[in-house]
């Protein structure tokens, strides 16, 4: 590096003669290193004349903070790029929040699915053990999806020979009034 300013030195805690001639890859975690994150990001502003870039990058103290960075191509007259300047800003606060946030509402939606397996649970049980013959059909076609054991008791049906027809097809009903004399 060949400037750092007060905001670099508070951000990451080290002073301009510490980090003078250091590669800026110096704050990326470890893992990040590894998979080539600081060359990519390099690459990219070359190319496109900068970049955006979130993660984590590490302090002196060895902490890590959430930052935004923009690294940005310097050219020469030529067009070649000569050097980068990379501003970053520590947005650890507004991670922590998101991530929170993030936590509850899957805490939230993991216990409506529960409470929804729970009741579809209900359901079932009360369905197949109800005395009443019950089908479930669809309403725009009358397709059975479903029936209970009372439905397969009194019509005398196995679930293969009703699950996918209508009533029409088993003949089940309409019935005609029966009339008295």
């Amino acid at each position: 590096m060949k400037t750092w300013n007060a905001g670099a030195a508070r951000i990451k805690g080290y002073t301009h003669d510490e980090v003078r001639d250091q590669h800026f890859s110096w704050f990326f975690t470890q893992e990040d290193i590894d998979h080539g994150k600081h060359t990519r990001l390099l690459h990219q502003a070359a190319v496109h004349g900068r970049v955006e870039d979130e993660g984590w990058q590490v302090r002196k103290d060895g902490s890590r903070f959430w930052v935004h960075s923009t690294i940005t191509a310097i050219r020469g007259q030529g067009g070649e790029t000569t050097s980068f300047v990379k501003v970053t800003r520590d947005i650890t606060d507004r991670k922590l929040a998101q991530d929170a946030l993030v936590s509850q509402y899957s805490d939230e939606l993991h216990a409506t699915s529960e409470a929804l397996k729970a009741s579809d649970a209900r359901y079932r049980t009360v369905f197949h053990t109800s005395p009443e013959a019950v089908a479930i059909s669809r309403v725009n076609d009358g397709i059975i999806l479903d029936a209970n054991q009372a439905f397969f008791d009194i019509t005398g049906y196995e679930r293969h020979e009703v699950i996918g027809k209508t009533t029409t097809q088993l003949r089940l009903g309409p019935f005609p009034e029966t009339v008295s004399g």
